[in-house]
């Protein structure tokens, strides 16, 4: 990951009087193809076999990847990104 991008789409939380850093749903969706060396499975890959919502997949915003682009120095990273953007914008 860059440095000073590491809190992008994460966010600082109190539970149970004690502060936690939870990642935003597309921040620890990309943390996971991140981790599992994962390539892009493509939306119905997504919506069926890792069992996300479509509706929630058609509510991230073209922004939102965008600002995704500097946390991963990963190519697999960038291209999983880039396609989403593609397949989300249709």
């Amino acid at each position: 990951m860059n440095t000073g991008w590491f809190l992008e789409g994460v966010d600082l939380d109190t539970l149970a009087e004690q502060s936690c850093l939870i990642a935003q749903p597309l921040r620890a969706l990309l943390d996971i193809f991140c981790l599992r060396k994962m390539d892009y499975p493509g939306i119905r890959s997504l919506t069926y076999g890792m069992r996300i919502d479509e509706y929630e997949l058609a509510s991230i915003d073209k922004d939102d990847l965008e600002r995704m682009h500097p946390v991963y120095q990963h190519k697999r990273l960038d291209t999983c990104i880039s396609a989403m953007q593609r397949e989300l914008k249709q």
